[in-house]
């Protein structure tokens, strides 16, 4: 149920994947932090496996820090081979990083101002996130009930404040940032409720265990109602635009849109095809709202670079894009680049499907060697 179920369409995202992989590593944390131990081997494959999921963003890097506080509280033990092993894997990567993509750096830089603005406008805009609500009413639960033996909900629990810590600190408020604190409190409402029937704490409280039910029953229906974003379990996009895309021939396609899912799986289906590195607009949006031109004059600039490399058959242009004024035009803003200008006056519209444009682009004209002869 939590691991598949609850994501909904959030499945596969980045904190998905990352719960998936941290999961048997808070399991052997939970055995140590209980006075037992795993296996040499068991505690540097689990380790090796929660690295890979740590790595994927920087801000996870406060789950592992937590939990071995907890075990460290609990057992006096310094932390053994598996997080020097963590840990040794982490530097790792992080100069691989450094040495073999030299540009990450000066990208981030560009672009930090900017999508740390976009898409929210306070720091308590979680609190309006649904997930982190079921997740607080599920996690206080937990502590409510207080169940023997503590160390999994000791470890649990710091692993929920990490990645609640990692959801606040990228300052968007989106639903899948909170999936691993939801579903991490789901575990542990799962824990309280298996320890609670074991230890018959229901004696002499015959309506108790019926409330209980209820409830759980109650929060597990709406979190799969909340799971599906915008109450669709399906990406409507594929089945939307694809037939007018092959009806048109096939792509490649230019996606001008701010949604992920509008340009994802679609251009991964036969025929069609992406030509942008891009695979939504949303930065267009970040640097429209904080006014910075750098990131502006960067995205035209490697759009065009784009189009050059490998010119598209069609463009899908979003009428209305999520965080942009009314009116706002795709096509006039990219259009400032004298390249992507050129592009566009040859395209003309062929389509209108749903709030998408679809723009056929007329062949480039081609000059004979009889023209270059004076």
């Amino acid at each position: 149920y939590a691991l598949v179920a609850l994501p909904g369409y959030d499945f596969g995202q980045r904190e998905h994947l990352a719960l998936l992989l941290v999961l048997p590593y808070l399991a052997e944390a939970a055995r140590r932090a209980d006075g037992a131990a795993a296996p040499r081997g068991a505690r540097l494959a689990v380790a090796a496996w929660a690295t890979v999921g740590i790595a994927l963003k920087p801000h996870f890097l406060l789950v592992p820090l937590l939990v071995e506080m907890v075990v460290l509280a609990r057992v006096r033990r310094r932390p053994g081979a598996g997080m020097v092993l963590m840990a040794a894997l982490l530097a790792t990567y992080g100069v691989a990083v450094l040495w073999l993509t030299p540009d990450y750096l000066p990208m981030m830089r560009l672009f930090s101002r900017a999508y740390w603005h976009y898409g929210s406008d306070s720091w308590f805009d979680f609190l309006r996130v649904p997930q982190c609500q079921n997740a607080l009413i599920l996690v206080a639960c937990h502590w409510a009930l207080r169940p023997a033996p503590r160390a999994p909900g000791h470890v649990l629990s710091a692993a929920a404040l990490g990645f609640a810590v990692a959801a606040i600190v990228q300052h968007k408020g989106w639903s899948y940032h909170w999936y691993p604190v939801l579903a991490l409190g789901w575990l542990l409402f799962a824990q309280a409720g298996a320890v609670a029937v074991a230890q018959r704490v229901w004696r002499g409280r015959p309506l108790a265990p019926a409330i209980a039910a209820a409830l759980a029953v109650g929060l597990a229906g709406l979190a799969l109602l909340m799971a599906p974003r915008d109450g669709q379990r399906a990406n409507p996009y594929p089945a939307m635009l694809g037939p007018a895309i092959g009806a048109l021939g096939g792509g490649p396609v230019l996606v001008l849109a701010s949604p992920l899912r509008v340009a994802y799986p679609l251009v991964t289906q036969p025929g069609i095809g992406a030509t942008a590195r891009f695979p939504s607009m949303g930065l267009v949006a970040a640097a429209w709202q904080t006014g910075d031109v750098a990131v502006g004059d960067y995205l035209r600039h490697t759009l065009a670079q784009d189009v050059r490399a490998r010119p598209p058959r069609l463009l899908i242009v979003e009428t209305a894009p999520y965080g942009l004024p009314p009116g706002f035009d795709y096509l006039a803003y990219f259009g400032r680049e004298p390249a992507l200008g050129r592009l566009f006056q040859r395209c003309r519209q062929v389509g209108v499907v749903g709030e998408f444009r679809i723009l056929q682009v007329a062949p480039a004209p081609v000059v004979s060697e009889m023209q270059h002869r004076p």
